[in-house]
């Protein structure tokens, strides 16, 4: 395991030193390990979630959308998509 020396500001060095004594984590490099791990899987989230929403401004930019203007539009476009699910066949992942 790679070892990276840090120097940290007081507070957050407290609060870090504060989750320990409460148990949630066990150490301090445990934590610091943990949000490293997190922070990482919050990028590939978000890098996912900017891809989403680049693809779906563009198919609005492109006139691929539908308009909901009532209850009754959203209910039936969502009667739509549902029953085109129950169409596709069910893929057996075992």
């Amino acid at each position: 395991m790679g070892v990276v020396q840090v120097s940290l500001p007081d507070e957050l060095k407290g609060l870090i030193e504060r989750e320990v004594a409460e148990g949630k984590a066990s150490n301090e490099a445990e934590f610091l390990i943990e949000a490293a791990r997190r922070y990482f899987e919050n990028q590939e989230f978000e890098d996912e979630l900017e891809a989403v929403a680049k693809a779906g401004i563009a198919d609005a930019e492109a006139g691929r959308y539908t308009t909901i203007a009532s209850s009754e539009d959203g209910e039936a476009w969502l009667e739509r998509k549902l029953a085109k699910l129950r169409e596709r066949p069910i893929r057996d992942e075992g």
